[in-house]
């Protein structure tokens, strides 16, 4: 029996429906499109982005200041106005000598406080504690930074020398030249800048302070070195106050 033309087209609609039924759908891709919209609300986003990390990096430099700052700072404490106070620095290298002092203020002066002048000394320097002749400097009142330097210099075709400086806030206040000799480099004997590891003041106004204290060792010819019992060669740095007229 064949088909009839009837029966022939209700197959066809039956294949029509199932191909429509299994046919996957396309999907839409979506494309980006900068236009000015897009950038209008992108630019605030950037702004803002570069701004933060323009601040954050402001705000880490700014508290490493801040913690330098504070180390010194919190560890320079005043109880009496009426003399200094004194703190060393820690050295950023080796053989650096530095302290942050605190004088009395002028009108800390016009009421009874002391006036300090600064001392250098490079020769006569012993263990005993008295004090030799030295170059000196009037302090003013207020917050300083202090240094002692002492570098070799080599001239050219001439014999090395010895150049002791002590400074206040990176300015030469004090100056002492001295000759190959004067440290013949075999150590020495004495009290360093980190004697003042915690803020320190005297306990009258009458009363110096010692900053730096060396006495040079000497060749006893037998292979050792010694620091003289007398008063030889070295460095003493101190603060002493001046007598009030």
């Amino acid at each position: 029996m064949r088909p009839t033309p009837s029966d022939i087209e209700a197959i066809l609609d039956i294949h029509q429906i199932e191909n429509s039924a299994t046919r996957t759908p396309k999907t839409r891709k979506l494309r980006f499109r900068w236009n000015l919209m897009t950038l209008l609300v992108l630019m605030p986003v950037v702004a803002t982005w570069t701004q933060y990390f323009r601040l954050r990096h402001e705000n880490e430099r700014l508290q490493r200041e801040i913690q330098v700052m504070e180390s010194q700072s919190r560890r320079l404490v005043v109880v009496q106005k009426d003399r200094l106070a004194v703190v060393n620095l820690p050295p950023s290298w080796a053989d650096e000598q530095k302290w942050v002092m605190e004088l009395p203020s002028e009108d800390s002066v016009a009421n009874g406080g002391t006036t300090y002048q600064l001392c250098l000394a490079t020769r006569e320097i012993n263990l005993s504690g008295t004090r030799p002749s030295a170059k000196k400097y009037t302090l003013p009142p207020g917050r300083h930074q202090i240094e002692l330097k002492t570098r070799r210099e080599r001239g050219n075709g001439k014999q090395s020398s010895w150049n002791i400086i002590a400074l206040v806030d990176d300015q030469p206040v004090i100056e002492i030249n001295e000759s190959a000799d004067w440290n013949p480099g075999f150590g020495g004997y004495g009290s360093g800048g980190d004697r003042f590891d915690r803020s320190y003041q005297p306990k009258n106004t009458s009363q110096s302070v010692l900053l730096f204290h060396e006495q040079f060792s000497v060749d006893q010819s037998n292979g050792q070195f010694k620091v003289p019992e007398e008063p030889s060669n070295g460095l003493l740095l101190w603060v002493q106050p001046i007598p009030q007229s």
